[in-house]
């Protein structure tokens, strides 16, 4: 559950490259929209800084499991 940025693309990528990067990309902010709209307000404050859904899932575990 990293889903970390994916990295940048090379110069003069392949279309091929483009679409994966763009359904990484998308996937990413896909994922961190889920978690942080499933949250209660008070949770939400705790986790809105994190960037990526390892970090906001650990904190979540951590605080709330």
């Amino acid at each position: 559950m990293e889903n970390a940025e994916p990295p940048a693309l090379e110069e003069n990528p392949t279309v091929a490259q483009n679409r994966s990067h763009s359904e990484q990309v998308a996937k990413r902010a896909k994922d961190l929209t889920i978690l942080l709209s499933i949250v209660d307000g008070d949770i939400f404050i705790s986790i809105s800084n994190l960037d990526t859904t390892k970090e906001i899932w650990e904190k979540i575990q951590e605080e709330f499991f």
